[in-house]
Parts: structure tokens; sequence; C-alpha cells
């Protein structure tokens, strides 16, 4: 696994340096002049997933990408939909999560990873994300308009 979190405005990897099954997440491209990941490894992943489409277009890794011509437009996943529904992963699978910052959804993912999925909840439509911390009935979330 790599996990990428920098200021950086060219790639800090290669596409070929990613093993095959490896897993890539770029946090740190939050502004359209950052660029972490490189769009060849975009058209080497199996899997490409975004935590907010249009965001990830606008400013994210996975848009460059799509300008380069090494993914489409269409090519990525809701990572909120890969929470609810958990895709088979082929072990020499590459695959890359572009993630811009969108702050429910962030909480939603660190609270699955920690195994707290129990006390807590996310759930997803294609325009929107609500997550729930145990004893929190607000039902923040974010909508995608």
């Amino acid at each position: 696994m790599v996990v990428t979190t920098t200021p950086a405005t060219a790639p800090v990897l290669q596409a070929g340096d990613v093993r095959a099954g490896a897993h890539v997440t770029g946090i740190g491209t939050d502004m359209p002049h950052k660029n972490e990941l490189p769009p060849a490894l975009f058209a080497r992943a199996a899997l490409i997933a975004t935590d907010d489409h249009q965001q990830c277009l606008d400013h994210g890794d996975f848009g460059h990408a799509v300008r380069a011509g090494a993914a489409t437009g269409t090519s990525d996943t809701p990572v909120g939909l890969l929470l609810d529904r958990p895709i088979e992963r082929p072990d020499g699978a590459i695959t890359v999560a572009d993630l811009t910052g969108v702050g429910a959804l962030d909480a939603g993912c660190g609270s699955y990873a920690s195994g707290a999925r129990s006390s807590s909840w996310v759930e997803y439509s294609p325009n929107r994300m609500i997550f729930s911390a145990p004893g929190d009935q607000s039902n923040r979330g974010w909508r995608r308009d």
C-alpha cells in the first residue's frame, strides 16, 4: 500500500514503480496546481475510487489523468459506494484512490477502517452521503447537486 500526502506539483512516483497488487491513495492534491500521482498509474488501475467525482475531475490527480487521456471522465467509482458494496479485487490488480477532501466521507472511511463501523454508519446514494458518529442524530452529510 502506498499513501501520498504531499504538497507536490509533480508526481512523487512513477507508474512503473507500483507493483502488481498494490493499492495507492493520493490525498495531497487538493488544488489544481498540485499533482502527486502520474496519469499513467490511472491507466494501469483496475479500479479508480474518488471521494467527490466533480471535485477530483477539477483539481485531483484523477482530473490530471483524464486531461492526459490516461483515464476517462467516467472511469471512477465513488469511494462511498465501495463502503456500501465492496468489490472483488484480483490479487494482481492495482487500485487507486484520489481523495481531494470531503469531511463526512473522510470520517466515514476512517471509522470503517478502524473497525468502528458497528458504532457509526454511512449512508450512500449517488447524490448524498451521510456519516453519523455514536450518539449523533444530526444526519450531517454532503450532497452533490
